[in-house]
Order: structure tokens, then sequence, then C-alpha cells
């Protein structure tokens, strides 16, 4: 809608809303009327919190759900219809104020300087590492730079890690791609548990799988705090340059960047294969009986299937209650207000231990 309306009440906002809502989704926020439609479904905290108030200011809404200012600064990015002249008291100078804060666009959130903004300079319709390699950020530039939750809208799309084709569905996955990834090793090491004596034993064979859930379950949380979580653990102890931020940034400082990229919430099967085989698979089979191997491994790939298909289903769910809301307003917090605590992302089990 190229020429912007004005609404004089939030009555004359609704009757548009129900006039045309199967063309526009609206909302208003400090007096602007956004079109929400193609965002809803990429909402954090799931699309019912927009669609019960469409039609509507959700300026009080807003406040109280005490949204970070990154998520305040989306809202410059969402396409704007109207304004509505009944809300002009929330644009008064507080607003203004505010917005007067946000003075180096909203895709950088309000904590980063013009100097950083002006250092990266992204163009988001190409590959982005090697943008972020050879913009040499400093160490804080480059954690503030991730941790600043981005969200790519009007129109909604996907981030584009490389240039390079094959490189960049090297790094990419549909929710679905794991599962048929994974599947055949699955069968692989359940066909090769049952030629194992273990295998007479149904008690010790349930035992041994259920122990290779929780030693998945337990690698998710190490993995998750420490090796991903660079920034708060290692990087602390290692030369500081676009190198190491380049590697990390790809690792998983691109998921805290973009955290509703759907292509990029589960892990790509070409570097998970060569990472779980090399890293975790191997050394295993080195040192577990193959009496217990197996059976134990297949529990463990079957747990990262689980945690992969839950992480998806947090970040593009919209569970309306008991343990999966509960789990989803969890992982959320950890992406949008608390990200040194919350690692567990199947279950809090370990964030409770330790």
């Amino acid at each position: 809608m190229s020429k912007q309306l004005t609404f004089k009440d939030e009555q004359q906002l609704l009757e548009h809303y129900e006039a045309d809502k199967d063309n526009n989704q609206v909302v208003s926020y400090q007096g602007n009327v956004y079109d929400v439609k193609e965002y809803m479904p990429q909402h954090p905290g799931g699309e019912e919190y927009i669609s019960k108030l469409l039609g509507k200011p959700i300026d009080e809404e807003f406040d109280d759900a005490e949204h970070t200012k990154s998520a305040k600064n989306l809202m410059k990015d969402l396409p704007m219809i109207g304004k509505l002249l009944s809300d002009k008291d929330s644009t008064n100078s507080e607003g203004e104020k505010e917005e007067k804060e946000m003075n180096v666009g909203s895709l950088y959130g309000t904590k980063m300087s013009a100097t950083l903004k002006e250092k990266l300079n992204i163009d988001y319709t190409k590959g982005i590492m090697y943008q972020v390699f050879k913009a040499n950020l400093t160490f804080d530039e480059y954690v503030l730079y991730i941790n600043e939750p981005k969200h790519l809208v009007n129109p909604v799309r996907d981030i584009r890690l490389f240039e390079n084709g094959f490189l960049e569905l090297c790094s990419q996955s549909p929710w679905w791609g794991v599962i048929l990834a994974w599947l055949p090793a699955i069968v692989y090491f359940f066909y090769n548990a049952t030629q194992q004596p273990s295998w007479d034993s149904p008690v010790l064979c349930v035992a041994l799988f259920i122990l290779g859930m929780l030693g998945w379950s337990f690698t998710e949380y190490f993995l998750h705090r420490f090796f991903f979580h660079g920034e708060d653990h290692w990087m602390h102890y290692v030369p500081h340059n676009t190198w190491v931020f380049t590697a990390h940034f790809t690792i998983h400082g691109i998921h805290h960047a973009f955290p509703q990229d759907r292509l990029r919430l589960v892990f790509p099967p070409i570097p998970g294969y060569l990472i779980g085989y090399f890293m975790i698979i191997k050394p295993c089979s080195m040192v577990v009986p193959e009496n217990y191997f197996y059976i134990s491994m297949a529990g463990w790939v079957i747990g990262y299937l689980l945690y992969d298909e839950i992480h998806y289903f947090l970040h593009h769910s919209s569970p309306k209650a008991g343990y999966w809301k509960d789990m989803k307003l969890y992982h959320m917090q950890h992406h949008y207000k608390f990200g040194q605590i919350g690692f567990g992302v199947s279950s809090k089990l370990w964030d409770i231990v330790f």
C-alpha cells in the first residue's frame, strides 16, 4: 500500500482491519499503524501474541512484556501503512526521545555506535560471512553484534551466509533434512546392536539406550554453554582477530544474531556428519566396548535428532500451554534477554544440575 492512511481513532482502525484483514493484518504502536501479516509467524513468542491484538493498539501489551530495545527497533522495519491520530499521546516527547536514541538504524539495535554501524555496513542481500570477516571488528564489537537479535522483515527473508552455492548448501538445512540424513546412521547402529550379546538382555539394552540419550543431553548442554558461547569462555584465551570471530560466527554467532533464520535452526547434515564422526562416534568406538557401543550410540543420535527438532519447534511454533510453552519461553529468554543462562534446549536438566 503506497499511500499511507490516517485513522482518527481506534474504532476506525478496527473497522479498517475487519474490512481488509485478508490483505493486511494491522496493529498500531506509538501512533504508527503496521502491517504484521508476514512477520507474525516469525514472532519469537508465537504469533498468537499478535493475532489477538490485530486491529488494535499494542502499546500497553508491548511494554508490559518488557521487550528489548532490539524488539522496539524492529517496529521501524515493519511495513507502515498509516497513522492513528488518537495515539498522539504515545508519540509525545518520550516517544520522540526514544526515536532519537535509535540513531544507528533498527537492524543494529540502540546499543551499537554509529562507528560500528559504519564498520559493518552489511548488505543482507549477499553472503554475510565474508562481510563480517572483512569488517575487522574488535572483540567487544563482535560480541555486541551477535547479541543484538536481528530480523529481516519487509519482506521477511532468510540470511545468506556464503556467496558460493555449495558452501551455502552445506551451511543450512530444513527441519526435515537432518531426519533424512541421520536415519541411515540410526538403522546402522540398531542393526549392529542386534548382532551383539547385549541384545539378548532387554533391560541392559534399554538402560544403554537411555544412557546414550542422557549422554547426548549432557553433550547438548556442554557444547552450547562452553563451545558455542565461546564469547563467554574460550575466546578470552585465544587471539582476538577476525579469523576467530568469523569461525565463531559460522558455528553459533549467526544463530544469536539472526535467531529466526529457519534454515539454520538444525545442524546442517554435511558438517554434522563430519563433526559427529570424528569428534564423537570414532573416539567413543575406541573406548566403549562393542557390546555396549552400538545401542548406546543409537540413543545418542536419536537424542540429537530430538534436540534439533525441538530447537526448530521452539523457534517456529506457538504452543498454548504446558511443558512446551514453558520451554519456548525459556529458550526465547535465552535469545532475547538472558544470553548467559538457560543453555538447555530440549530440557532444563543440566541447567538445574549446574
